[in-house]
């Protein structure tokens, strides 16, 4: 793998892969939108920017011949809040990410490599099996996932193109969405405030970042690679169990309020699986839950400390 494009390569996975890939001497061509907060960040780590929205992505074509390269699809619109049940929306992000894969077959690429979401398989109350469990999303973003998954399938098929589905678990690590359950409960825990919870019996499994990128550059070089791969740590635990040493961690004295927010209808959602066909290609996670809790945790109160310095 010499050359790659990339789609979100700014986005929170994405900027990790692309730092990744240009440290193995990978080219890297970012599709990144002109108004991306993050573009230096992405310039900065070698990726060569193509600064336009993926509603221009024929802008591609001028790169000429991509010959044995590897297109890497993370980007997509509407993945939290209320968007998540956005059919049109949802359906806007399909329709973009055929039409960059048409782009990118006609320039030669020989490998697709797209971010899929456990979120393509609904609720679960129980571990997860790659190529046997029942796909049933219930929400927009789901369906839209799984959509993708089965139409790029039959049209890498088609071209002779590898094509590489990865659905992703619960990843973590700085840099993340403030409204998740790790960012969110650190700031509390940081500030040694109360956090709410619910009762936290669920299973999960967390995976760094850098893990996960390490798992998406894998399945872009390896050519035996191909078809759904899970992308997770294999390591669930009962949620509390997390949160537990998130706190311990961080050395904060919050107290942890499991039970004050009440489970969602239906009862809680397990996320637990082996990521058995990504390990057969030798990878294996290489940060442990409690270094990546400290990493993060360091992150955010360098957020903090930044943030009062600009004030004065």
């Amino acid at each position: 793998m010499k050359q790659v494009i990339i789609t979100g390569g700014t986005s929170f996975l994405g900027l990790p892969l692309v730092r990744r890939l240009r440290e193995a001497g990978v080219r890297v061509d970012a599709v990144v939108r002109p108004d991306s907060p993050r573009r230096d960040a992405a310039q900065a780590a070698g990726a060569h920017i193509l600064p336009f929205a993926l509603s221009e992505i024929d802008r591609l074509r001028a790169l000429g011949s991509v010959e044995d390269g590897v297109f890497y699809h993370l980007a997509w619109d509407g993945v939290r809040g209320a968007v998540r049940q956005d059919e049109a929306r949802q359906q806007a992000n399909v329709d973009a990410a055929l039409r960059a894969l048409r782009v990118c077959a006609d320039l030669g690429v020989r490998a697709f490599v797209c971010a899929g979401s456990q979120a393509e398989y609904g609720r679960t109350t129980g571990p997860i099996i790659e190529g046997e469990s029942r796909e049933a999303p219930d929400t927009a973003y789901g369906r839209a996932k799984l959509r993708l998954c089965r139409e790029a399938a039959d049209f890498c098929r088609a071209r002779g193109i590898r094509f590489v589905w990865a659905r992703v678990f619960s990843v973590y690590g700085p840099g993340d969405f403030e409204g998740s359950l790790v960012m969110s409960a650190l700031r509390r825990m940081l500030a040694d405030e109360p956090v709410a919870l619910t009762d936290c019996t669920q299973r999960w499994d967390f995976l760094h970042v850098r893990d996960a990128a390490a798992a998406l550059h894998r399945l872009g070089e390896r050519e035996d690679a191909a078809g759904l791969f899970h992308v997770a740590s294999g390591e669930s635990r009962p949620l509390r169990a997390f949160v537990e040493e998130m706190r311990a961690v961080s050395g904060s004295h919050s107290r942890l309020c499991f039970g004050e927010i009440p489970q969602p209808p239906g009862g809680p959602v397990s996320l637990e699986t082996q990521p058995r066909r990504l390990r057969a290609l030798g990878w294996r996670p290489q940060v442990p839950f409690a270094d990546g809790i400290a990493e993060t945790a360091e992150s955010i109160r360098e957020d903090v400390k930044w943030t009062k310095q600009s004030v004065f």
